[in-house]
């Protein structure tokens, strides 16, 4: 590999210098400059205006916007040609929002290129935040980067840190300049108070209720539109029948670190707490591609509704590979065939670099976010999708979520994950876990004999014992729990099935040896007479008993109260 890439290396580099040959006597090519202008407006709307300035002859290029329309002005000198080419990365990666502009000049050019865009400051009152479109330009040639925000916006912060700044009585002026050779890509981002609070409005879709700034209503109409069209597939998912009740709202990054967030369901400055109910998307989601925003809006949604089904967001890599999986399959359910690419990419460099072997990410559970975050990332991602090839897809993990509803389960550690994975697969999935590098623990122990017994009592003899329904649902989740291996919970809920089916069974005899005494009593004397005639046997036993069913139904309501000093 490191041949190959060499080899294509000098290949790029001897067409350009046979090209540059081919046009200009060497040394003579000149060197221009570029100043990009940046006007903030109140609104968020910003102007930008792109200048090349350069005497004699030469060539260069300039990254233009793909999807927006410019205006680009020759004020003085000459363009012999002009082309617009495939814009990428130094690494070579495809800039999805640019292309690459090339031209060649002479007598002294001077080229202006005007465009505006909508999303340029990002405003939740009272925070905002700007962040350039991407600056990309030939390295031979200088630039000069200026921002003018408007006297009513206080600058909080300014990354990156070189800067020079300066106030006037119109407004706020950041410069950056001497930007070449490497330098030649670039990128701002500054955040602001602003001093007029904005009006905020609210929505409720089907269980979603999203609070925004009015300016962003058409954003909020299609995030509406995109949750009511993919919602109903992450509840056949997770096994909900209605939505649960979630709100969203909005937040602008405060620093460059804050970009990677696109959104997140924890507790501002936590990454360990989730805050039930709340999902928070960032607003730069909107200077993404189209189908970043469903994938954010699902990934979050999802942490919601696994939470409710029973997934603890303390086993993490779990939380976020099924995140990750859920919204992109839903994605591509609503037509975003685009949602995973990169996802999915930094899981094949992942895979290339371990060879599958992942079982670091097994210890990612609480505590934060790791250094390389994005590496825990793609391996719990990659975890998840290679279970779902082996195992039925989707439908191993809706398995999973109905069997943890349908138990009342909380997952919250590798082995009951693991226990009910099984089982939704219908088969042992140690060796996939052994194979990725995970470390498999004993899943479970045999069920006690004792625990066997009480549930062969209850199942024969229930019918005898009024407290039975009681007993049997705490059996039931001692099964439960020694299923997944927690044998402590086990024993302590069988113990208390077993005291429930003892003290039903004294209550009940007591009641039969009572019934019994009475009859016997009255049989042994004249029975009493009363207004219109005698009172037989069977008046009295039924009375009898009817007095103590109704103390029967009296001690039933003891239950709970049982239950709370016993154990």
């Amino acid at each position: 590999m490191r041949r190959v890439f060499i080899s294509t290396f000098l290949v790029i580099a001897l067409f350009t210098l046979e090209a540059s040959l081919l046009s200009f006597p060497v040394g003579c090519e000149s060197v221009g400059t570029y100043v990009y202008t940046y006007v903030v407006h109140k609104s968020g709307w910003i102007d930008i205006k792109t200048e090349f300035r350069a005497n004699g002859r030469g060539t260069s290029w300039v990254l233009v916007p793909k999807y927006d329309r410019y205006c680009l002005r020759i004020k003085s000198g000459k363009v012999l040609w002009k082309k617009i080419d495939v814009a990428k990365t130094r690494t070579g990666e495809t800039f999805y929002f640019y292309d690459n502009l090339s031209f060649e000049y002479e007598g002294g050019l001077d080229l202006v290129i005007n465009w505006s865009y909508r999303f340029g400051a990002l405003i939740v009152e009272p925070n905002g935040a700007f962040y350039t479109t991407q600056v990309g330009f030939d390295g031979k040639d200088r630039a000069v980067v200026q921002i003018v925000f408007p006297k009513d916006f206080e600058i909080k912060s300014v990354e990156p840190g070189r800067y020079l700044r300066k106030d006037n009585s119109t407004g706020t002026y950041i410069f950056f300049e001497n930007l070449t050779g490497s330098n030649n890509f670039f990128r701002s981002l500054v955040s602001f108070h602003v001093r007029n609070q904005g009006t905020f409005l609210q929505r409720n879709v089907k269980g979603l209720t999203i609070i925004y700034p009015k300016r962003y209503e058409d954003v909020v109409d299609n995030l509406s539109s995109v949750y009511l069209r993919g919602i109903g597939h992450l509840m056949n998912i997770t096994g909900f029948k209605r939505p649960i009740n979630v709100t969203v709202k909005f937040f602008v990054p405060e620093s460059v670190k804050e970009l990677e967030a696109f959104g997140y369901t924890n507790l501002k400055g936590s990454s360990d707490v989730l805050e039930r109910g709340v999902v928070y998307l960032n607003m730069i989601i909107v200077r993404t591609p189209t189908y970043e925003m469903p994938e954010v809006l699902f990934h979050e949604l999802a942490h919601q509704y696994m939470w409710h089904s029973g997934l603890m967001p303390h086993l993490r890599w779990a939380h976020e590979g099924l995140a990750d999986y859920i919204s992109i399959y839903i994605c591509h359910k609503l037509g975003f065939k685009e949602a995973g690419l990169y996802e999915y990419r930094s899981v094949s460099l992942l895979v290339n670099k371990t060879g599958g072997k992942v079982g670091f990410v097994q210890k990612w559970s609480s505590g934060g976010l790791p250094p390389n975050a994005d590496l825990y990332y793609a391996a719990s991602l990659y975890v998840i999708s290679e279970l779902a090839k082996k195992h039925g897809g989707m439908m191993l993990y809706k398995k999973l979520f109905e069997i943890a509803r349908r138990r009342n389960i909380s997952i919250s550690n590798f082995s009951e994950f693991l226990s009910l994975l099984n089982k939704a697969a219908g088969t042992d999935l140690s060796k996939d876990f052994r194979e990725m590098g995970f470390e498999v623990p004993k899943l479970r122990e045999e069920e006690p004999l004792e625990l066997r017994y009480m549930l062969c009592v209850s199942e024969l003899l229930g019918m005898f014992n009024p407290f039975n329904p009681h007993a049997r649902s705490y059996l039931s989740e001692a099964k439960n729990l020694f299923e997944v291996g927690d044998t402590t919970r086990g024993r302590i809920f069988l113990y208390k099935g077993a005291i429930i089916i003892a003290l039903g069974f004294m209550i009940e005899f007591s009641l039969i040896a009572l019934t019994a005494s009475l009859v016997i009593f009255l049989r042994e004397r004249k029975g009493p007479r009363k207004k219109g005639g005698i009172v037989g046997i069977r008046d009295l036993q039924y009375n009898a008993i009817s007095h103590d069913t109704i103390k029967f139904l009296q001690l039933q309501e003891l239950i709970p109260f049982l239950d709370y000093f016993l154990f």
